[in-house]
């Protein structure tokens, strides 16, 4: 291997809060049983955190200068963003397809198992989705968040809660008249955030004029 370094990625999805320092050292954990040395990450680009500038994007275009890029996992990558790394000049390690190996090349075996698994990925969100909107026709408890305004009762329905119900129609008043999200939360003195105003709003189908 060259004397370039090493660069690592994770991601975060947008609906989830994972533990940047966490994830890092289950990436860590994971190339125990490797022959890649943890302590040669000289950086470390990732995705959903506001406070790390540096993705996947950046990553790409910083690619000719490692050797090496180590994903935690394959979420958040394109086929198209390995190519671009192995046209780069870099191999590319999943710690979570470990089955891959070290893939330097897109036309090696290991590039065809990271294909056929992103492929494979798209197909089981795609039916993972037609799942859950088939579920939730079917059935009268609500999936998900529970919105600002209301509870969780033991049928897994949602009752309004009378003393938070009036600021959650007033929001919605001022949600169709085109206020800013930003400026609804700060006329709630941020009782809701910008989040739970649109899971609101979801909820209750509610559109911009």
């Amino acid at each position: 291997m060259s004397s370039k370094s090493v660069a690592a990625y994770l991601y975060c999805p947008k609906d989830k809060n994972y533990d940047f320092e966490q994830m890092s050292e289950y990436l860590i954990e994971k190339l125990k049983d490797t022959s890649i040395e943890p302590n040669s990450i000289q950086e470390v680009y990732a995705d959903g955190w506001e406070d790390i500038p540096n993705g996947l994007a950046e990553l790409v275009i910083d690619a000719n200068s490692y050797s090496l890029v180590i994903l935690y996992t394959l979420e958040g990558i394109e086929i198209s963003d390995i190519e671009m790394l192995i046209g780069a000049g870099c191999s590319v390690y999943c710690a979570l397809a470990p089955y891959a190996g070290t893939v330097g090349k897109t036309r090696s075996d290991g590039f065809k198992s990271i294909k056929t698994t992103l492929l494979a990925r798209a197909y089981y969100r795609d039916i993972r989705s037609v799942n859950i909107k088939v579920g939730m026709k079917n059935t009268i408890k609500h999936v998900g968040n529970v919105p600002y305004g209301h509870r969780r009762i033991e049928d897994g329905t949602l009752l309004q809660i009378p003393e938070k119900i009036e600021l959650a129609n007033r929001v919605a008043s001022w949600y169709r008249e085109g206020v800013a999200v930003a400026e609804i939360s700060s006329r709630t003195h941020f009782k809701l955030s910008a989040r739970q105003i649109y899971g609101l709003m979801t909820h209750w189908g509610i559109t911009r004029a």
